[in-house]
This record gives structure tokens, C-alpha cells and sequence, in this order.
């Protein structure tokens, strides 16, 4: 170990050595400046003010070729400055040079692996079965945590101990880390969270009491698995908590999987609320907002449709949308009635993406 890491040894809850690196520790970057390149999150001190340890947090990142973005999202999460931190990264056998830029930072990961897997949720869940943190997350290759993320999401677990998730808002950007826009979420209620996934997978963190009650993700849900997560956890009861703070960004590029895969976006939330609604044990709260849920479904994902250039189909979502819920609010009807005319006409007079966002809100 190299002399200037021993200065920054730190004990976990468990006493496993840990290594929490400041910035002058980390490979130099060349030609990039700013968060996470050439500034970092001042270091928390070794305990908590009252003499304990900081929680153990877990994150993992899996990732497949994205040797373009993914030593920003391991600088994101190293250079956070918590003393207590368990972070993996699991490739699933990366033919670019991602194993290359993981190998440099070997010496600040508690583990890290480059082989075939299946699928992304599956790397997670490698990830989280060797975790032992009490707070838990993930962060895909081609995020980031904004500063001070994981002091902030400590603080809120600590001060709501009934807390099973810990969200917060987000950026989006693109490739170049421009911001497109905020991501914000709501406060925590379990009926329209049916509705919309208002919480920003990045940005969200679970207890691990939490994660031990409903298990891992569903490895057969390829776009919305986080949502079937948080679905899973309001069903079982467990309460979450907004933090309206800016926890971190996700990158929108052509190539990333929220755009080029966003058509499978609707087979996967269609079997999300098919395992909710085809229960008969089905909560009130939930079965009084069955209509609408299957209505945004189809709306959000006629939006998609269309934003791919599947006319036909994003026309034939819109009438399903209104067959299951005939009396939606106005700003849906809006979406209903510019995708349909858009797609009829074969024009494009209004990003989908901004009638995607105006409805998310309604």
C-alpha cells in the first residue's frame, strides 16, 4: 500500500479497513475540470459527532462498455469524503477499455469484477449479495453523485429511522454533462407512485433492514426494474422519504439504455402493475387509482413511440390510454391529443420529451 493511501485509512462498523482517497490521491485527470475531475466533497470527519461510527454505505455500479463516462462515475462516488464506504463495481465484460480505467482504481474498491453476466439487474444484484452496508444503492456507468450525496442521504436515514428509502431529485444531461433539466421528484405516496415513478433511481438509497424483507431485484425486467423495486417495497408497507436536494445527474445520450431501449419501457410497467392488479388482495389506496395507472402507462408510453418514429403505435397507446381511463386530467388530454394529431399528421411541432415532462407533473 502506497504511503500517502495509509493516511487515509478509515474503520468501518465492523472494523474492516476502508480507504476514503482525496482528490491528490486519485490518477490525475488529463483535460477535464471540475466535479469529479479537480474538486471533491471536504472529508467528514473519522466518527460522527457523537463518537460512533458512520453507517456502512454499499454502492455498486455495473456497467458494459462505457469506458467513455464510467471514471466519472467512480470519481462521483469515491471523492465523496464519507469515512465508511463500500463501493463495487461489477463489468459485465467490457470489450472497450473500461477494465483499464476500473484497474486504476483497484486500491479504493472494496471489489470489482469484468465477466459475462445477465444483464444489468443481475450485475446489481452481484453487487448487493457480497454488500454489508445499511444503506445500499446503485449508481449506473454513466451517472454521478453530486457532492456530498451520501452525507446528506446519512443524515436523512438518521433523523426518519423509519425510513426504508432515502430519494431525492436529479439532474439530467447529456453527454457532456450539459444539464437538459431537473428531475424532480414528490413526496412519498404510495397511490401515485402507481401513477408515475417519481423517484430518480440515482438518487435514491435503501435501508438495509428494507432490502433484506423483499429481496433483490427482478432480473427479468430490463427498464424498470428500480420501479418494480420501489413498487415492491410501498406493497410490503415500508415508508420512504423525499429529500428535495439534488443528489445526482443521469446522462441522456443516444446510446445510453433510457434511449435507444425506451420501447421496452411499456412491456416492463405493464407487468409492474399486472403483478399489483392481478393480486385480490390489492390495497384500497391503490385499487381506486387502477384506471388511471393503466391510463399514464399507455400515455407515457405512446410518448415513447413516438419520440421513436413508431407512429401507428404511439396512436394505437393513446386510444388504449383513454379506453382505460376515459376522464384524464387536462394537461393528459393535451398529450393524448398533440402525439395523436402529431402522428397522424407526421410531423413533429413539440418535443415528446416536453409533453413527457409536462405530464409527469399533472
Amino acid at each position: 500500500m502506497n504511503s500517502n493511501l495509509d493516511a487515509h485509512l478509515q474503520i468501518d462498523d465492523i472494523g474492516t479497513s476502508r480507504l476514503t482517497p482525496l482528490l491528490a490521491d486519485l490518477p490525475a485527470p488529463v483535460g477535464r475540470t471540475g466535479w469529479p475531475w479537480t474538486q471533491e466533497t471536504a472529508p467528514l470527519p473519522n466518527t460522527m459527532p457523537n463518537g460512533a461510527p458512520w453507517p456502512l454505505v454499499s454502492v455498486v455500479t455495473p456497467s458494459y462498455n462505457q469506458s467513455q463516462f464510467i471514471e466519472e462515475t467512480i470519481r462521483s462516488v469515491l471523492l465523496q469524503g464519507y469515512p465508511n464506504l463500500e463501493y463495487m463495481v461489477i463489468d459485465g465484460g467490457s470489450t472497450d477499455n473500461s477494465v483499464e480505467i476500473i484497474r486504476k482504481y483497484d486500491p479504493w474498491l472494496a471489489y470489482w469484477a469484468s465477466e459475462p453476466d445477465r444483464g444489468q439487474s443481475h450485475a446489481i444484484n452481484k453487487g448487493w449479495e457480497r454488500s454489508r452496508g445499511q444503506v445500499l444503492a446503485y449508481l449506473n456507468s454513466d451517472d454521478i453523485l453530486e457532492p456530498d450525496t451520501l452525507h446528506r442521504v446519512v443524515k436523512t436515514f438518521q433523523a426518519s429511522p423509519e425510513a426504508a428509502v432515502v430519494y431525492g431529485d436529479g439532474n439530467l444531461v447529456d453527454g457532456d454533462g450539459r444539464l437538459i433539466r431537473r428531475l424532480g421528484a414528490q413526496d412519498y405516496n404510495r397511490a401515485n407512485l402507481m401513477l408515475v415513478d417519481y423517484i430518480h433511481q440515482p438518487s435514491a438509497f435503501v435501508r438495509r433492514s428494507a432490502f433484506e424483507s423483499v429481496g433483490m431485484l427482478d432480473e427479468s425486467l430490463h427498464m424498470c426494474m428500480d420501479y418494480e423495486y420501489w413498487v415492491r417495497l410501498a406493497l410490503a408497507g415500508f415508508n420512504m422519504i423525499y429529500l428535495p436536494e439534488v443528489l445526482s445527474s443521469a446522462r441522456l445520450t443516444p446510446n445510453t439504455k433510457t434511449g435507444s431501449l425506451a420501447l421496452r419501457f411499456l412491456d416492463d410497467t405493464m407487468r409492474v402493475l399486472d403483478t399489483v392488479y392481478e393480486n385480490e388482495h390489492v390495497p384500497e389506496d391503490l385499487r381506486r387509482v387502477r384506471s388511471a395507472a393503466y391510463g399514464h402507462a399507455w400515455r407515457l408510453g405512446g410518448v415513447r413511440y413516438f419520440d421513436a418514429g413508431k407512429r401507428h403505435l404511439a396512436i394505437a397507446a393513446m386510444f388504449k390510454s383513454l379506453r382505460c381511463n376515459p376522464i384524464p386530467g387536462y394537461k393528459s388530454w393535451a398529450v393524448i391529443f398533440l402525439i395523436t394529431l402529431q402522428a397522424a399528421c407526421g410531423v413533429h411541432w413539440w418535443s415528446p420529451r416536453t409533453m413527457e415532462k409536462w405530464e409527469s407533473i399533472s
